[in-house]
């Protein structure tokens, strides 16, 4: 076959670029392999429902106990004390509220909702229970942990210190 001598050439591709892709023909997934990625995602699904306000519980009391040893601290470095009394005066006083005169200043150290306290005024964990708070000789704050028991921050206790 003869090309006509008048024959203008044609561009490389007259498709559009994006379009390209879209021409190729795509593999189709066999349905075992979509049967057990969907399997797959169930199981991780369920896990993750079962597992997961446990765990997000163990993470809000580690946070919480973190930034309570956190505040304490700076409490002691801005006062050159410690706060005093017990749980509830302690978080009183980080709250900007000034229980027997300890902190003229009234200026909060951390902030908190009305639900992270319990009906005394204590700093309370995920559980519902009251964060143990030492501050003598130095800072220490657990949690209970899930099982509610004082293990004196061994067991499942949440704790500030390694």
């Amino acid at each position: 076959m003869a090309i006509p001598a008048n024959h203008q050439p044609v561009a490389k591709s007259s498709i559009p670029v994006g379009s390209r892709d879209r021409m190729v023909e795509k593999k189709k997934t066999p349905p075992a392999k979509i049967g057990l990625w969907a399997g797959i995602g169930v199981v991780v699904v369920v896990l993750g429902i079962l597992a997961g306000p446990s765990l997000w519980k163990q993470h809000c009391a580690s946070r919480d106990v973190g930034e309570l040893a956190f505040a304490l601290e700076k409490f002691q470095k801005v006062y050159g004390r410690s706060p005093k009394g017990n749980a509830a005066a302690i978080a009183a006083v980080l709250t900007g509220k000034n229980p027997e005169g300890q902190d003229s200043d009234k200026t909060p150290i951390i902030e908190a909702s009305p639900h992270e306290f319990n009906a005394a005024g204590e700093f309370i964990d995920p559980w519902g229970h009251a964060y143990v708070i030492e501050v003598s000789p130095s800072v220490a704050v657990y949690s209970f942990g899930s099982n509610g028991q004082d293990e004196q921050g061994k067991g499942d206790d949440i704790k500030s210190w390694k």
